[in-house]
């Protein structure tokens, strides 16, 4: 019997027997092993973080270390019905990027914890990609090198592309139609980025038509959309890293 609308609430448990006397003695139940998992006014703890890069592990500690609580990848989590008590949240490492320190926190009981993991990278040219990265791809950091094209490296950087290798890109492999009204879309991806499929019918005003998706290990990922009817409509995605 499921609880959980009644966290937070005093609950009283009764079982009730009922027989019919079919001659002496009259035997009743044993009951044995009964127990209610859960926490009594459990509180709830939301994990986000700026990045699909990078994970989270949450812990509780304890005089013999910490204990393990949650892990992931998602760029916003909710845990609920969590016992009171002290919180560790330790964010993973991402290339070329800062990573946030642990955070510690206590949960009271029936209480609410937010924990937020904001990565960041030295930026000592201002055009808007990682020292980091320029670094470990031209062996400088500089808007002056031969070459240089912001935008491209910009756009390399976001998508997780190698700018010095041809081969190594961003975009659709596949469009195909089904049926007359539904179209399926695949394109490349990068590990744990975010990606988002957006509509136009104009090429002007854009939509989204899907949730923002993150990547899995798989090279590609696809999806499949609705055109309507007798409508021409243009399709983009669009990365967050």
């Amino acid at each position: 019997m499921d609880l959980t609308p009644y966290v937070g609430q005093t609950v009283q448990v009764v079982f009730y027997y009922q027989g019919i006397n079919e001659g002496n003695p009259v035997y009743g139940w044993t009951l044995d092993d009964i127990g209610i998992t859960g926490v009594v006014a459990g509180g709830t703890i939301k994990i986000t973080k700026n990045l699909g890069q990078g994970g989270y592990n949450l812990f509780t500690p304890t005089p013999a270390g910490l204990v393990p609580v949650q892990s992931g990848v998602a760029p916003a989590v909710t845990l609920s019905n969590l016992p009171a008590g002290p919180y560790i949240v330790q964010f993973g490492n991402v290339p070329f990027y800062q990573t946030p320190p642990s955070q510690t926190n206590t949960l009271a009981v029936g209480g609410a914890l937010n924990f937020s993991g904001n990565y960041t990278f030295l930026d000592t040219d201002n055009n808007g990609v990682s020292d980091a990265w320029e670094l470990y791809y031209y062996g400088s950091v500089s808007t002056n090198r031969p070459g240089y094209n912001a935008r491209a490296d910009y756009a390399a950087f976001i998508a997780g592309t190698d700018p010095t290798n041809p081969n190594s890109r961003f975009g659709f492999t596949e469009a195909t139609k089904p049926t007359n009204q539904i179209v399926r879309l695949e394109w490349t991806v990068e590990t744990n980025r975010l990606y988002q499929v957006t509509a136009s019918t104009n090429l002007a005003g854009w939509s989204p038509v899907t949730d923002w998706l993150q990547a899995s290990n798989n090279p590609t990922i696809n999806c499949t959309v609705t055109n309507g009817a007798g409508r021409t409509q243009y399709y983009r995605v669009q990365v967050q890293p």
